[in-house]
């Protein structure tokens, strides 16, 4: 698959692997074995252990989809920004999928799946390593061409949006642009904080109602350390991810 991302690091190192068991767990073993470049990816037809969130599966066909991890070392970022991350890649696919579906609703689902409407397109998978330097392995779950997900009633693909088919290579390509765009902003002066405000500028459900332990709550917004605020009469929780299992329909 040959990538041509508009950056000037990310992904301009590119490993391509036909098939592998997860992209996140091939790149945190080259990481482990010698010097890889920041901005690295590791870039797949077909997955078969593909993670998502909670230890969720990612389900993709092969060679239909953006299936791909980044390395990205943001040392310039304290322990407790890294939430910036999640906020930027959302960010990153969440322009990817809308610059092809302009006409379509492209939200983030806290912490970061994409959806469009109340369909998910695009899952992410972060894990930071706190070591030296500090390591993000960035993987991205983008559905493309794909147009059947067994058991998978809420998902959705690009293709399935728009009606057209796309050339994988140029969607992950795009992607890797984004990424790169909104990394470097983190680099500059109030630039987490802009991420932060247009992140939650695109939350799902967004004042809307979801149920916790089958009661309603209001999602009001997160926190810029990564927390879900929700209230209702008893007033504000904030939620870490793997807290609560939350009833967004």
């Amino acid at each position: 698959m040959n990538l041509n991302p508009q950056s000037l690091f990310v992904g301009q190192s590119v490993i391509f692997v036909q098939e592998v068991d997860s992209t996140n767990t091939y790149l945190k073993s080259i990481v482990k074995r010698g010097n890889v470049a920041e901005g690295a990816v590791v870039v797949t037809d077909y997955q078969s252990s593909g993670k998502g969130q909670r230890g969720n599966g990612w389900q993709s066909n092969a060679r239909l989809n953006g299936l791909f991890s980044c390395l990205l070392q943001p040392k310039h970022l304290r322990p407790d920004q890294l939430s910036t991350m999640s906020f930027l890649i959302s960010l990153a696919v969440r322009a990817t999928v809308q610059k092809y579906a302009p006409d379509k609703d492209v939200t983030v689902k806290w912490p970061n799946d994409i959806m469009v409407d109340d369909k998910k397109v695009a899952g992410i998978l972060i894990e930071n390593s706190l070591g030296q330097p500090i390591a993000s392995i960035v993987g991205i779950g983008l559905n493309i061409n794909q147009q059947h997900f067994d058991q998978l009633p809420h998902a959705t693909s690009l293709l399935l949006e728009t009606g057209n088919k796309y050339d994988v290579a140029q969607i992950v390509s795009e992607c890797l642009t984004f990424v790169e765009k909104y990394y470097l902003l983190t680099k500059r002066a109030g630039g987490v904080k802009q991420l932060w405000n247009l992140y939650v500028s695109q939350l799902y459900k967004h004042d809307d109602t979801v149920m916790l332990n089958g009661e309603a709550y209001k999602v009001m917004g997160v926190k810029e350390t990564g927390e879900l605020i929700v209230s209702n009469n008893d007033g504000e929780r904030f939620l870490q991810h793997k807290e609560v299992d939350i009833q967004w329909n």
